[in-house]
């Protein structure tokens, strides 16, 4: 798949966030906004939830009382570059959900091929010529159509929710950077 079609349909966007402390110290920070994955989850309000380490960083955003298929996930990891920590990744759709949607994608793809031949063999089978082939073409061409269109549609529907997702994420992921933001995690006792 085109990296231009894969960006339309999945919207993966390249991000990054720098920040002058050192890599482990970022870890922390990060951590420490972030909660971790429960087994079921009880969060009453909006929060970002996900895995942290200095070579993995996943997180998403959780809403309360909203379950979707949809939403982004921010995957990525700690850099050096040039004296300061760069946190590289991309937010993009589940894996899964992205080879669902490829399938579907693929499949709504044959479904005209598939027709044709259909409409072929049947008009050899029954001797109804070109009308059976036309119609065969057309029934493909608009169930195709249809089908591609709802597929598309799907994943466009989640698109602002995954926008406001993805602001919410980078959000917090700049506020713990942040060198005004106290973090409890990084004092020590005295």
């Amino acid at each position: 798949m085109s990296e231009s079609l894969s960006n339309f349909l999945f919207a993966t966007s390249k991000v990054s966030f720098t920040t002058t402390y050192p890599p482990e110290d970022a870890v922390v920070r990060l951590a420490a906004s972030v909660k971790k994955k429960p087994p079921f989850p009880t969060f009453l309000r909006q929060t970002v939830v996900g895995g942290v380490s200095v070579d993995k960083v996943v997180l998403y955003c959780y809403r309360p009382f909203l379950m979707r298929w949809g939403r982004p996930v921010f995957r990525g990891r700690f850099l050096n570059s040039e004296g300061k920590t760069v946190l590289e990744g991309f937010f993009s759709i589940h894996w899964v959900l992205k080879a669902f949607f490829s399938a579907w994608l693929g499949l709504v793809s044959a479904t005209p091929i598939f027709a044709i031949y259909v409409g072929v063999y049947e008009a050899r089978q029954s001797g109804g010529g070109m009308m059976v082939v036309s119609a065969a073409v057309i029934f493909g061409l608009v169930g195709a159509l249809i089908t591609g269109l709802v597929g598309v549609g799907l994943l466009r529907l989640g698109r602002p929710l995954a926008i406001r997702d993805q602001e919410y994420i980078s959000g917090v992921i700049k506020t713990s950077f942040s060198p005004d933001k106290p973090n409890s995690s990084l004092q020590t006792d005295r």
